[in-house]
């Protein structure tokens, strides 16, 4: 026996009043005008923004690896108990999807064995990796596909970015996927993986985070962790770019709401600030690197103690 379900339309069906549809086309109209009275920002002083800690380290750090932007030892740094952080076994980048030849060369020549992806899958797949000869690479996404940094309401308003930023930075990033760089740590701790990299689209947000965490559990002193952090602001005019691109990709989107990558281009650029707030706020909640380590990153004392023992050495 067949069972028909029918729907009649009755008098409990609503129709928007035209009232309403009109009111919420003028809202959409508003919006899309209003962004077009908006003025554009000026292109922003990026190199002034680089803190330097110690130019003869920093020239020493940095690797020309063509087709990759922000690659650099994270090596070379002293500690305050008077070690020095092993150069040529950790590295940082953006992502491999551009490298050539001559510089994959340079990755050959340097050893490179572990690539740790901290990408989501969807990044992967729009800008797969191009690895040299005997590198083997990890996936170990920071967020999920379709995770955004901010809201799209956020971004459109343009209102607050830095402070939206920082937000991002510190309680998203170090807060909210603080396992997830536990997790990195832990395979960072694991025997024969060195040379390493560690890499996000550019090498600036998520890596910048997690280069800062892993050089503050060695013990490098903060001024010479936040000056590292804005080194990446060497490459704004890249990351810019490829921003851009992705603008264009929506560009009826983008045309509409009138924007472009340097409208906020504060998310594009690493400020001080942002590694201070978040050091700031790490000691506030829980006294030290190494307890937020422990109690919200999930590491123990044995693998903290083996990622001292294998990346750092004594100076003479």
């Amino acid at each position: 026996m067949n069972h028909t379900i029918s729907t009649t339309r009755g008098s409990s069906q609503r129709r928007v009043p035209p009232v309403a549809l009109a009111g919420g086309l003028l809202v959409v109209i508003l919006i899309v005008g209003f962004q077009h009275l908006r003025p554009r920002p000026s292109y922003p002083d990026y190199l002034a923004l680089v803190r330097h800690h110690d130019p003869a380290v920093e020239r020493a750090r940095v690797l020309e690896v063509e087709g990759v932007i922000n690659f650099r030892d994270i090596g070379g740094y002293s500690t305050a108990s008077g070690q020095r952080v092993r150069q040529g076994v950790l590295y940082r980048s953006g992502d491999l999807s551009a490298l050539t030849e001559d510089g994959a060369a340079v990755l050959a020549e340097i050893g490179l064995r572990t690539v740790y992806d901290l990408r989501t899958s969807d990044e992967i797949l729009r800008r797969p990796n191009r690895l040299p000869p005997g590198a083997n690479s990890i996936h170990l996404p920071i967020h999920e596909d379709g995770e955004q940094a901010i809201s799209f309401v956020q971004a459109i308003s343009r209102r607050d970015l830095e402070t939206q930023w920082i937000d991002y930075n510190v309680f998203v990033l170090a807060e909210e996927k603080a396992e997830r760089y536990g997790r990195l740590f832990e395979a960072l701790a694991e025997d024969g993986v060195e040379p390493a990299l560690l890499l996000c689209t550019a090498g600036k947000d998520r890596t910048g985070i997690g280069s800062a965490l892993f050089l503050l559990m060695l013990g490098v002193p903060e001024k010479a962790v936040i000056a590292d952090y804005t080194m990446s602001n060497v490459h704004f005019p890249e990351i810019l770019g490829y921003a851009q691109s992705r603008y264009e990709e929506h560009r009826l989107f983008t045309t509409l709401l009138n924007m472009n990558a340097l409208d906020l281009h504060v998310f594009h650029l690493a400020r001080a600030e942002t590694m201070e707030e978040m050091i700031r706020h790490l000691h506030a909640e829980y006294g030290s690197i190494e307890n937020y380590l422990i109690d919200r990153a999930g590491l123990d004392m044995e693998t903290i103690e083996t990622l001292r023992r294998k990346y750092l050495s004594v100076t003479h």
